[in-house]
Order: structure tokens, then C-alpha cells, then sequence
């Protein structure tokens, strides 16, 4: 096998590198039966005989019957997910995520994604989501583009996690409302079993690379988008499906990088420059 080290200084070539990494590794540890065609559209009703005793330590189940998913031309060992997300139910509570103010980067921006539909679960509200949001504007530059048909997308993005998407707050006229800051959802801490929560998340994780982007449409606000695969595709070329290769995520964090790393080196003697510029030897130097 070929060993490849893939880097990227760009922010979004970073996160895409980085989420490829983190949804392949975690495809291969965790893996679980695939859906029989009669319950494809359903959750499972017996996931509970998934969960194991250690909240560390989830078993492996596969089924050879079941096509494992593909993540830019590599197979996992996980089948695709459950495809449709929980219904809006009529007249239940609506929690709302619109406006621009965010809370860190593309990191934070999905975890805060995870815990919107745990909040909405734990304290049973339907969810909405503004088409021109934070939130959509950070999922639409790696995942789930818009094509040609945006109601269409919509319709597909509400099918698959239960979200519906809206284009002004009037829509949900007499509905009971509560609106959720993404400070909010990065600091919430569900109180549900730590296992249930890594299952929750898991079948998020899958249904989120069920889209990534792949250089065709654009975000919810118009940008065109890039491609996840493009440099595993052009550092990888044939050998993509095999070879092993390591991510090193580089931030740089603006001038708030320069600032902390030069605290840090005043306290514990680090060089004050080595980890914001990655330069070859400092990367191998890690790898060894």
C-alpha cells in the first residue's frame, strides 16, 4: 500500500479533508446490519441490541448481504443508513435555528448540528431550520448542495433528517416557537445514556455523507461549491481505493493562532511559529 500524507491550507480544503478522514475511520469501527427493504424507511425498532454495556466500546455487526457505503471511490465497513428522519408532528413545539451570529467554525458549526436534533428529541420540538442561516450556510459547503430544483432540495433535506426548511419565520404562524443560539446548542449536554447518544450521532454522521459535495451546486447562499474528493482524487489518482494515507488539520485561526501560540511558548518554551506554518520536517516529526 502507498502511504500519503494529505494536506491543505485552505479552510474549506481543511475541513473537507478532515470530515473525509473522520467519516471513513469511523465507518470502519462502527458498523452496523443493514436495513431490510421493508424497514428501509423506518428506525430500527430494536436498535437497543446495538448498544454494548461499555459506553467506549460499540460491537461490530455487519451483514455481508448489504452494500457498504462508498466515501470518494473507498468502501467502509458500514451499510448506508436509515434514510428518512423523524416526521413533523402536527402541533408539537418548534425550535428554530436562523440568523448569521455563530459560534467557532466548521468544527463547532457541526457539532452544534448533532446537538440541535438531540436538544429537539430530549425536549420534544420539531425542527426548523432558516434557508439563509449559519447552519445552512456551514452543512451546504460540504454536504447536501442546491441543485436546479431548490424546493425539491428541501423536500429531500426535511425527507432525510426531519428539518424542514424555511424561507421566513411567518411560515410557522401559530406554532409555539423557542429560537436557539448556536452558543446554546455547542454548550448543551443531553442528559440521555452516553450510548443512545453515540447511536444518535452516528446515523447523523452516515446521513450527512450520504450528500457531500462533489463541485456541483451551490450553498444556500448562492456560492458555488467545491468538491470533497478533489485532492484525493489528484494526490491518490488510482491507487484512492487502497492507500493508506494520514490528515493533518492545519489552523492557522487568524491573528488568534499568533496570539495563543506565543502565550504558549512564553509559558512552556514551544517554538512560537512551528505549528502555525506545518513545514515538512515539523509534519514528519509528528508521523514518526
Amino acid at each position: 500500500s502507498k502511504f500519503v500524507l494529505l494536506f491543505s491550507r485552505s479552510r474549506i480544503g481543511r475541513a473537507s479533508i478532515a470530515l473525509l478522514a473522520f467519516g471513513i475511520a469511523t465507518f470502519f469501527l462502527i458498523a452496523e446490519d443493514a436495513p431490510s427493504p421493508d424497514n428501509y424507511l423506518v428506525d430500527y425498532p430494536d436498535h437497543q441490541r446495538y448498544l454494548s454495556n461499555n459506553s467506549n466500546n460499540l460491537p461490530k455487526v455487519t451483514n455481508s448481504a448489504a452494500k457498504p457505503m462508498e466515501i470518494c471511490g473507498r468502501e467502509t465497513n458500514t451499510s448506508p443508513p436509515l434514510v428518512r428522519g423523524r416526521p413533523w408532528i402536527k402541533g408539537k413545539k418548534v425550535l428554530l435555528v436562523d440568523g448569521m451570529n455563530r459560534s467557532g467554525r466548521t468544527g463547532n458549526n457541526l457539532r452544534e448540528f448533532f446537538h440541535l436534533f438531540q436538544y429537539a428529541k430530549d425536549h420534544d420540538y420539531n425542527v426548523a431550520i432558516a434557508k439563509r442561516s449559519w447552519l445552512t450556510k456551514a452543512l451546504t459547503e460540504l454536504f447536501y448542495a442546491v441543485q436546479d430544483d431548490e424546493k425539491e432540495w428541501k423536500r429531500n433535506f426535511e425527507y432525510v433528517f426531519g428539518a424542514r426548511i424555511i424561507e421566513d419565520e411567518s411560515e410557522l404562524d401559530g406554532m409555539e416557537v423557542k429560537k436557539i443560539k448556536s452558543t446554546e446548542l455547542f454548550y448543551f449536554q443531553s442528559e440521555e445514556n452516553l450510548n443512545e447518544r453515540i447511536w444518535f450521532e452516528l446515523k447523523k454522521t452516515k446521513k450527512l455523507f450520504l450528500s457531500y459535495n462533489q463541485g456541483k451546486g451551490v450553498t444556500t447562499f448562492g456560492m458555488p461549491v467545491g468538491d470533497m474528493c478533489s485532492v484525493i482524487d489528484a494526490t491518490l489518482g488510482e491507487e484512492k481505493s487502497s492507500a493508506v494515507y494520514s490528515v493533518i488539520h492545519s489552523r492557522h485561526l487568524e491573528e488568534e493562532g499568533e496570539k495563543l501560540l506565543w502565550w504558549r511558548s512564553k509559558l512552556y518554551g514551544c517554538d512560537p511559529y512551528a505549528a502555525l506554518h506545518m513545514k515538512p520536517d515539523y509534519v514528519k516529526s509528528i508521523l514518526a
